[in-house]
């Protein structure tokens, strides 16, 4: 544990990966009662997460346009089976 903020401040600054826990969303963004954990990058970190972890891309753009599609008409579960995880 920190002493005080400052000295967290001082040690958040100095580490690559942070890892909080964040609200929770729902296909529809709505708040969920459940948290989520979001990890952040920083220095080391980020390079080694471009020029390294990155092992493939995809243009994703018309799965999330059609994703986007059914939320809006309404189509939840459509839109549930396209999410990729």
């Amino acid at each position: 544990m920190q002493a005080d903020r400052d000295q967290w401040r001082a040690e958040v600054a100095d580490c690559p990966v942070r890892v909080r826990w964040d609200p929770d969303r729902s296909i529809r963004l709505e708040a969920q009662p459940w948290r989520a954990i979001q990890v952040g990058l920083s220095g080391e970190a980020v390079d080694r997460y471009v020029d390294h972890w990155i092992v493939d891309m995809a243009d994703v753009t018309e799965l999330a346009r059609s994703t986007h599609s059914a939320v809006l008409d309404g189509r939840t579960e459509e839109a549930l089976r396209q999410l990729p995880a």
